[in-house]
């Protein structure tokens, strides 16, 4: 196959930061022209408005997911508070307080701090793409 001669020539304007940008950009390559070229023919439109739309869609289960993980800490912590009254007015045990609902309560509440974690290291995460 015959190689084209390139033969349309463009202008391009740009700032003496812009153009220091480009030629930092292009030290890879053997000229800046190639460089822009590899960047147009790499370039995907599609693709960019694809991981837009899914990093869209994985924040908004984020949010959603750490409001429940709020509203469940939140239940956990009135229904803790509910036992202790009931112990305090002797119609609960303080042994099953202490034996059956503390460490399951602890559990659950390591467990929504993991969850939360998990969370904030995919927003980190999301932030640098």
């Amino acid at each position: 196959m015959e190689k084209q001669k390139r033969s349309i020539e463009r202008k391009v304007r740009l700032t003496p930061e812009e153009y220091e940008m480009f030629r930092k950009k292009s030290e890879r390559y053997h000229t800046m022209a190639g460089m822009v070229r590899d960047a147009v023919r790499l370039f995907d439109d599609k693709a960019t408005k694809r991981k837009l739309e899914s990093i869209t869609e994985v924040k908004n289960f984020y949010v959603r997911f750490d409001q429940r993980l709020g509203w469940i800490g939140s239940n956990l912590n009135q229904a803790q508070h509910r036992a202790n009254e009931l112990a305090i007015r002797g119609q609960l045990s303080s042994d099953y307080i202490r034996q059956i609902l503390e460490p399951r309560v602890g559990e659950t509440l390591q467990l929504i701090r993991e969850m939360r974690s998990d969370l904030e290291q995919l927003r980190q995460h999301l932030l640098k793409l």
